[in-house]
């Protein structure tokens, strides 16, 4: 009898567990899903932060926002090619402020994020340029902005 009685409340346990952990999952998966695209309000500057490792797409890691600074970050190419296209349509955007912290990257997709700043001046918007140390290649990309500042023992 008392197997039997240890094994039914094993049981509602399990069952307890999982009712309670579905619906747990749910709600996580719920607040997952309401990533809303940001609004962007008047006379706003697209601010580029360009420092780690510059790759053509990136895989989203879920652990990096658990461990961060356990992996170099890492830079797409299309997310910045693409947020200066948008960037030059949105009426709401000012002009692009990049902030150079060493970038690591080939000079091919180098080339590639100056002609898309290039094509982004081309609208008559501002870009704005500063680090506090600059590398070649952050400056073969601060180059195409209209002014570059540059911290005095940088």
């Amino acid at each position: 009898m008392a197997f039997l009685r240890n094994l039914l409340a094993t049981l509602l346990g399990l069952f307890i567990f999982s009712f309670i952990a579905f619906f747990i999952l749910i709600g996580i998966l719920g607040v997952a899903a309401q990533d809303e695209a940001p609004v962007v309000e008047e006379k706003s500057i697209l601010w580029l932060k360009l420092y780690g490792v510059l790759k053509e797409r990136v895989v989203e890691d879920p652990f990096q926002d658990l461990f961060p600074g356990s992996a170099p970050r890492q830079i797409s190419l299309l997310n910045i090619k693409t947020a200066l296209e948008e960037a030059k349509e949105d009426p709401d955007i000012e002009g692009v402020y990049m902030e150079h912290m060493y970038l690591n990257g080939g000079f091919a997709s180098l080339k590639e994020i100056r002609d898309a700043i290039l094509d982004f001046k081309s609208s008559g918007k501002f870009i704005y340029s500063y680090g506090e140390f600059i590398s070649e290649s952050d400056f073969y990309l601060a180059s195409a902005a209209d002014a570059i500042f540059l911290h005095p023992q940088g």
